[in-house]
């Protein structure tokens, strides 16, 4: 059974880096921070890949198209990965209540 009170904290909390007493209650948001870094750590590694590219070959139009295609790449991945773990939590949760709602340890 989850705690009612660690429940509470743990959907209200605000994790900073600067402050360890927020890593109990906002580690179970990390997920979600951890993909949207990932994203934006890709998304930049592309940018730069076009930005020095674009100067090797001077065909802009080819590098924007390839930087189109891999954003949109990129965004549908990290989607589908958001998704699959929203339906794992939704499960789990599911699991924790029913083993709740028929006293099961």
């Amino acid at each position: 059974m989850i705690d009612p009170k660690f429940d509470e904290e743990r959907n209200n909390a605000d994790i900073s880096l600067l402050d360890p007493s927020t890593y109990k209650y906002g580690l179970t948001h990390i997920g979600s921070s951890l993909s949207e870094a990932q994203m934006m750590g890709a998304t930049y590694a592309i940018a730069a890949a076009v930005k020095y590219g674009s100067k090797a070959v001077k065909n802009p139009y080819a590098w924007a198209a390839g930087e189109v295609a891999a954003n949109l790449m990129m965004t549908k991945y990290f989607r589908n990965k958001e998704t699959a773990a929203e339906v794992l939590s939704a499960y789990g949760e599911k699991l924790l209540q029913n083993a709740d709602n028929f006293d099961m340890d």
